[in-house]
C-alpha cells in the first residue's frame, strides 16, 4: 500500500438539507470523492477514511465527526483531507480560511475542495487568498439565506397538512410511521370528549374544572409527563390542577375536529430563535388532517354555548408592572390579572377550581404599585446609607492595605536575611568557628523564625483578602440607591429589582427582592458598624 497520503473523506448532510434523503446528499458525497480518488494516480493505494456529520449545521465545527478528523489531523494521522466543497467543510468564512490558509499548511496536510477545483498543493496561498475568502465568504450568507428557503418549505408542508410540532396536542399521538400526521390516543381522547359533554351540559368552565380536579382527571402536562414528555410549567410540587382558562381553552381548540392549524407564530427576522404571533388570517388551516375527537355538531353546539369572549371576561395578554412576579403564598401558582378598563387587578384562581388556602380578595394593581414603591424608595435609603458605610470604609481599607502590604514586604526581606545567616552559620561551622550543636542550635531559631515570619506573611494576605471583600462593590446597593427619588415603578424598574412577590390572605404581602446575598451583606455591616460605635 502506498503509504504517502493518509486521506479523509469529509461528508456533511445540513441541518438546512433536512429533506434532503441519504441516498440524495450524502451518496452523492459519497460518489463524487470515491470518483476523484479512484481517477487520481498519486492516490493509488493509499488508505481512505470516512468522516461524515448527518445533520449537524455548518456554521461552526462543533460536530462530532469534523472533530474526530481534526483530532486526527492534529496527530499526524491523516494528511490529506478531500471534500466536496468549501461549504461541507464548513460556512463559516473566517475559521474555514484559518484552516485552508494556516492551520493546515502548518501541519504539512494537504486540503482538497472538488468542486471549487482547490488543491492547496498546487494552489499559490498567497495569490488565492482573495478567492478563498470571497468564495468562503458566500458560503457564510448562503447558510443565513437558506434558512429562508427552510421556512418556505415548512410553510409548503403545512399547507398540505403536515402536523410540524415537536409533540403532539393533548388528545393525539404522533403516528410511528409518519411523525407529520396524527392519530387519536384513545385515554386522553376520552378525557377531551368528557370536557365537551360537561359543556354540553350547561356547565360553566369553572364547574368544570371542578369537576376534573375532583375527579384527578389529569391536565394536559400532568398526562404528557405520565408518557415521558417534560417541559417548565407553572406548577405546585410538580403536579397541576385544571383552570378555567384551560378548560375554555381546550373547548376552543378547532383541531379537535380533524383541522391542522399552523403558523400562528414565526421567527421575528431570518436566523432568529425568538417568535412572535401572528393574526388568525394568516394561520394555515388545513380540514380532514387526522380522525376528529369531536364532531362538527358537537363543536359548534359548544362554542354557541361559550359565545364569543366579552372585554369583560377575556383574560388579555397585556403586559403590567408585576408580569411574571405575582405569585399566591399558598399554592405557589402565578396569580392571574383581569383588565378591568377602570381599574386592573389580579386574583389566585386555584380557590375557584378546588379547595385551597388561597386568598379570595383581589388585590388591585395601583394599590400594589404603592406598596412596591414605597418600599423601593425605603430600600433605596437603606442602600444609600449602606454605600456611605462601604465607601468610608474602602477609604480607611486603602490605608489598611498600603500599611500591611508594607508589613508584608519588611518581612519578606528580614527572612531573605535569615537566610543568609543560615549561610553563613554553616560557612562558620565549616571553617571549624562553630560547633556542631552551636550550629545546630543556631540554624534551629532560623528556621522558626522562617516559619513564624511566613505565617505572618499568609495571616497577613488573608487579611488583605478580608478587607477587600468587605469593600467589594454590593450589587444591592447599586441597584437600590440610585432610586430614591424615583416617581413611578417601571414594568423594566420592577424586573431589575424584584424576584417575586407573594400575595396571602389577611392583607400580607411578601416582596422578594432580587440580590438577596448581597442585602444580606448589608445587613451584617450595620450590625459591625453597631458594635464598632458600642
Amino acid at each position: 500500500m502506498n503509504g504517502k497520503y493518509v486521506i479523509a473523506l469529509y461528508l456533511r448532510l445540513s441541518l438546512e438539507d433536512d429533506g434532503l434523503s441519504e441516498s440524495e446528499s450524502i451518496a452523492n458525497q459519497r460518489s463524487l470523492l470515491n470518483h476523484y480518488i479512484k481517477n487520481c494516480d498519486e492516490f493509488a493505494g493509499c488508505k481512505v477514511l470516512e468522516f461524515m456529520d448527518d445533520g449537524y449545521t455548518g456554521t461552526n465545527f462543533n460536530r462530532p465527526a469534523v472533530t474526530d478528523m481534526l483530532n486526527q489531523v492534529k496527530d499526524g494521522k491523516i494528511n490529506c483531507v478531500v471534500v466536496k466543497d468549501f461549504s461541507r467543510f464548513g460556512r463559516n468564512h473566517i475559521e474555514v480560511g484559518d484552516y485552508i490558509e494556516q492551520i493546515f499548511p502548518f501541519l504539512g496536510v494537504r486540503f482538497i475542495s472538488v468542486n471549487n477545483n482547490f488543491d492547496s498543493k498546487n494552489h499559490n496561498m498567497q495569490a488565492g487568498t482573495l478567492d478563498i475568502a470571497f468564495t468562503n465568504l458566500i458560503y457564510d450568507y448562503y447558510s443565513k439565506d437558506i434558512s429562508k428557503k427552510v421556512t418556505s418549505a415548512k410553510q409548503a408542508k403545512m399547507r398540505k397538512g403536515d402536523y410540524m410540532s415537536s409533540t403532539a396536542f393533548y388528545g393525539y399521538r404522533k403516528m410511528q410511521n409518519n411523525k407529520n400526521r396524527l392519530e387519536i390516543d384513545p385515554l386522553a381522547a376520552e378525557y377531551v370528549r368528557k370536557v365537551f359533554a360537561l359543556c354540553l351540559e350547561g356547565k360553566s368552565t369553572g364547574t368544570i374544572a371542578r369537576e376534573l380536579n375532583s375527579q384527578n382527571i389529569p391536565t394536559p402536562l400532568v398526562y404528557k409527563r405520565s408518557i415521558g414528555y417534560n417541559r417548565k410549567w407553572n406548577i405546585v410540587n410538580n403536579t397541576n390542577h385544571w383552570t378555567r382558562a384551560m378548560v375554555l381553552k381546550l373547548l376552543r381548540e378547532e383541531r379537535y375536529i380533524g383541522i391542522t392549524i399552523s403558523g400562528k407564530t414565526k421567527a421575528s427576522k431570518v436566523g432568529s430563535k425568538q417568535n412572535v404571533k401572528q393574526l388568525r388570517s394568516e394561520w394555515i388551516a388545513v380540514h380532514n388532517t387526522h380522525e376528529p375527537i369531536v364532531s362538527n355538531e358537537v363543536f359548534d353546539k359548544a362554542q354557541q354555548i361559550l359565545g364569543l369572549p366579552s372585554e369583560r371576561m377575556a383574560f388579555r395578554a397585556k403586559e403590567h408592572l408585576f408580569s411574571g412576579k405575582l405569585i399566591c403564598g399558598h399554592c405557589n401558582h402565578v396569580m392571574r390579572g383581569r383588565y378591568d378598563k377602570e381599574r386592573p387587578y389580579f386574583f389566585c384562581e386555584t380557590v375557584k377550581v378546588r379547595k385551597s388556602k388561597c386568598a379570595t380578595e383581589k388585590i388591585y394593581e395601583d394599590t400594589l404599585g404603592e406598596i412596591v414603591l414605597a418600599s423601593v424608595v425605603k430600600y433605596s435609603e437603606i442602600a444609600l446609607c449602606a454605600d456611605n458605610i462601604l465607601q468610608q470604609r474602602k477609604s480607611n481599607a486603602d490605608e489598611r492595605i498600603i500599611k500591611i502590604v508594607d508589613d508584608i514586604s519588611s518581612l519578606r526581606t528580614e527572612i531573605e536575611k535569615v537566610k543568609s545567616t543560615k549561610v553563613a552559620l554553616y560557612e562558620n561551622y565549616k571553617e571549624g568557628t562553630l560547633t556542631k550543636d552551636m550550629y545546630l542550635d543556631e540554624r534551629s531559631r532560623s528556621d522558626n523564625s522562617i516559619t513564624k515570619m511566613a505565617s505572618d506573611i499568609v495571616k497577613m494576605e488573608s487579611e488583605i483578602e478580608a478587607i477587600q471583600d468587605e469593600t467589594n462593590s454590593n450589587n444591592f446597593v447599586d441597584s437600590f440607591k440610585k432610586h430614591l427619588h424615583i416617581g413611578a415603578l417601571t414594568p423594566q424598574l420592577v424586573s431589575e429589582l424584584v424576584s417575586a412577590i407573594k400575595i396571602y390572605d389577611n392583607d400580607t404581602i411578601e416582596i422578594i427582592w432580587n440580590f438577596e446575598d448581597d442585602f444580606q451583606r448589608v445587613l451584617q455591616l450595620f450590625m459591625t458598624e453597631q458594635r464598632v460605635s458600642a
